[in-house]
């Protein structure tokens, strides 16, 4: 139920186009896989998925039918990010404290390489209806998780300190939720 719910509203193909052709790509908080199978096939990019849940990555390596997917188990505020063409954290932010949503961010800018793009699928606090939507899903799917969103321009900002060129894209999609693409390019 969770991952058919989860594949509403997630704009694969658009992720996917954001991200560079080649290199390495990591998928932080990767879950069952979605997003890094979905991406693995359609390049020749190294796709690694980071989580902390042991059945959740083992539902994705049995999803897999591509040879340059790897799924580690790691905590992603502590794993130790190799340098990185790209990086997907899709509707992950939220659940983690403020401090935590930095501490993860400047791991990831740390590692990013010039040019490298960092795609961010989150809520916008500002959505009015929208957001109250998405916590209502964010409650019925996670409903002992503290949940933290971003207004669009905090999240910005703070992308911005750290040193990622930031296109927002509000993404309209049949389904009662908040759904933004924050498209980070490091300088």
């Amino acid at each position: 139920m969770k991952r058919f719910v989860k594949l509403l509203f997630i704009p694969l193909a658009k992720i996917d186009a954001a991200l560079p052709r080649t290199g390495t790509i990591y998928d932080v908080g990767c879950g069952e896989g979605v997003i890094a199978n979905y991406i693995s096939r359609t390049s020749q990019r190294i796709i690694i998925g980071i989580d902390q849940d042991q059945a959740r990555l083992k539902a994705g390596k049995l999803s897999s039918t591509s040879s340059n997917v790897t799924f580690v188990k790691s905590d992603i505020i502590t794993h130790k990010y190799n340098r990185m063409n790209g990086c997907v954290i899709s509707d992950v932010l939220h659940h983690l404290s403020k401090q935590s949503q930095r501490k993860l961010l400047q791991r990831i800018s740390a590692a990013m390489k010039p040019g490298g793009v960092l795609v961010i699928k989150e809520i916008n606090r500002s959505d009015m209806v929208l957001s109250k939507l998405s916590r209502l899903w964010d409650f019925v799917l996670y409903p002992k998780d503290t949940i933290n969103y971003f207004s669009q321009a905090e999240i910005v900002s703070l992308l911005n300190s750290l040193n990622f060129k930031v296109v927002h894209k509000q993404v309209h999609r049949l389904v009662p939720a908040s759904i933004h693409l924050y498209i980070c390019t490091k300088a």
